[in-house]
C-alpha cells in the first residue's frame, strides 16, 4: 500500500486594515493581519489543523511581527474589532528614521547623515 502524506504550513491573509502610523518606521502604510498554521494532510486532504499563528504585516516597513494568540483570534472572529500595536508580542520600538530617506538614526543625531536634512 501506498500513502501520500505530509505537514505545510499555510498562509492566510484575514484583512488588511486601513492605514496607520507604524511606530517602528514613523511611516504611514496599510497593515495585513495573517494566519498561519500547520496542516497535516492524507492523499492532499487536509485532515488536522494545528499551531496557528498569527503576524501583523506592514507595507510601510516591510516587516511582519507576531501578534498575541488571543488578540490574533479576536481579530479573525470579530470584524468590528481593529488591530492596535499593543496586539504585537515584541514591542517594535527602534531608533528613529529619517523622515525624508529612511535612514535609520542614533538617537543623539540632529541630521540626517545620509540626506543631510534636520531631525528635529
Amino acid at each position: 500500500m501506498f500513502f501520500i502524506m505530509g505537514v505545510n504550513d499555510r498562509q492566510e491573509t484575514l484583512r488588511r486594515e486601513n492605514m496607520i502610523v507604524h511606530s517602528a518606521c514613523a511611516r504611514y502604510g496599510m497593515v495585513e493581519i495573517q494566519m498561519i498554521q500547520s496542516v497535516f494532510s492524507l492523499f492532499f486532504i487536509p485532515l488536522i489543523r494545528f499551531n496557528r499563528r498569527y503576524y501583523a504585516y506592514f507595507h510601510c516597513c516591510d516587516r511582519s511581527y507576531p501578534i498575541r494568540k488571543e488578540a490574533g483570534e479576536e481579530l479573525r472572529s470579530s470584524p468590528e474589532r481593529e488591530f492596535r500595536e499593543s496586539d504585537l508580542l515584541e514591542p517594535t520600538h527602534q531608533n528613529p528614521r529619517c523622515r525624508s530617506c529612511g535612514y535609520l538614526l542614533q538617537e543623539d543625531f540632529e541630521f540626517c547623515p545620509k540626506c543631510g536634512d534636520p531631525i528635529k
